[in-house]
C-alpha cells in the first residue's frame, strides 16, 4: 500500500515538474510573440498637422490661412470629397480627369499625398496660397 502511495505521489510530482516546464516555455515562446507583435508602426500626424507643416515648409509665414481656406471652401478638409460637375475629387479637388495618369495608386485614399499635390499645383500655377485664395475668391475655384 505505501508502495502504491509512493508510486502515485512520484507520478504526480513527475507529471507537475513536466507540466509546469511546458508552462514556462510556453511562456517564454509567447513573450516572443508578443514582443514580435508589439512593434508598431509610427504615428502619423494628423492631416491638418500635416498640411500646416508642409505649407509652412514650402511657403514660409502668412499663408497657412489662405491654404486652409482653399480647403475648406473645397472640401471641407473630407479627402474623399467628390464634386458631381466634374471629375474633381480629394482635399484640393484635384481634376482627375488631367492628372489621374500623373498620381499614384493610392492618392484617392491618401490624404497626405493630396496634400503635397496640391501644394505643388499651388506653387506652379500661383505661387502661394494667397494668390491662389485670391483668385478662388474672385472665381469660386482655384
Amino acid at each position: 500500500m505505501v508502495t502504491l502511495i509512493r508510486f502515485i505521489l512520484w507520478f504526480l510530482i513527475i507529471g507537475l515538474a513536466i507540466s509546469l516546464s511546458f508552462a514556462k516555455k510556453a511562456e517564454g515562446e509567447l513573450k516572443e510573440v508578443i514582443e514580435v507583435e508589439v512593434e508598431v508602426a509610427p504615428v502619423k500626424e494628423n492631416i491638418r498637422e500635416y498640411a500646416e507643416r508642409r505649407v509652412l515648409e514650402e511657403f514660409g509665414v502668412g499663408h497657412w490661412k489662405a491654404f486652409d481656406t482653399i480647403i475648406v471652401k473645397e472640401s471641407r478638409w473630407r479627402h474623399h470629397a467628390k464634386n458631381p460637375r466634374s471629375s474633381a475629387y480629394g482635399l484640393g479637388q484635384t481634376m482627375m480627369s488631367l492628372y489621374e495618369k500623373d498620381l499614384d495608386a493610392d492618392f484617392r485614399t491618401n490624404p497626405y499625398k493630396q496634400i503635397d499635390w496640391t501644394i505643388a499645383y499651388v506653387e506652379a500655377r500661383y505661387k502661394n496660397p494667397n494668390k491662389a485664395l485670391q483668385f478662388h475668391l474672385k472665381h469660386n475655384y482655384y
